[in-house]
């Protein structure tokens, strides 16, 4: 099974996911001729590309796993790069992330490839999740990051 969640702006290219051949969920570009899988970041097993730059040259995307602290992770390809989490892609960038606080998901992508949102998750000091929304710009030299102080819902430990 595939399926489609982004495209260039001349819609040439198209990011989506594919099953691989143990049925795990790989993020993949559809290019003319052909479709490639962009990969697995860190140790996730599955991954989903959700979005991607007006040239399709930047793709952003969320990977899962079935065991670990963090099952799932923000992640960022670009063609010059393999897909990475977004917060070591970000780190490359200039970007920290702030202590205790993991990018969950990367939703959105802009035209040109260099702002990034997505949600990411922290622990407060009562030990509950909580849920914000984050936006990350790399314009050459100046970076920008901001975390929304939306409160997006909370659990509790388990």
């Amino acid at each position: 099974m595939t399926r489609a969640f982004g495209v260039s702006s001349n819609g040439r290219l198209i990011v989506g996911d594919g099953d691989d051949r143990t049925g795990n969920l790989h993020p993949v570009l559809w290019v003319p001729g052909g479709v490639l899988d962009l990969g697995i970041a860190g140790n996730y097993q599955s991954g989903r590309a959700k979005d991607m730059s007006d040239d399709g040259q930047s793709a952003v995307i969320n990977f899962t796993s079935n065991t670990g602290l963090y099952p799932e992770a923000a992640g960022i390809w670009t063609s010059g790069t393999w897909p990475m989490l977004a917060h070591e892609f970000l780190a490359l960038h200039g970007i920290g992330v702030p202590a205790g606080m993991w990018l969950t998901h990367c939703e959105a992508i802009s035209a040109d490839g260099r702002t990034f949102a997505g949600n990411a998750r922290y622990r407060d000091a009562t030990g509950r999740d909580v849920w914000t929304g984050w936006v990350a710009t790399v314009p050459g030299a100046m970076v920008t990051v901001a975390f929304f102080g939306l409160f997006m819902g909370h659990r509790s430990r388990p």
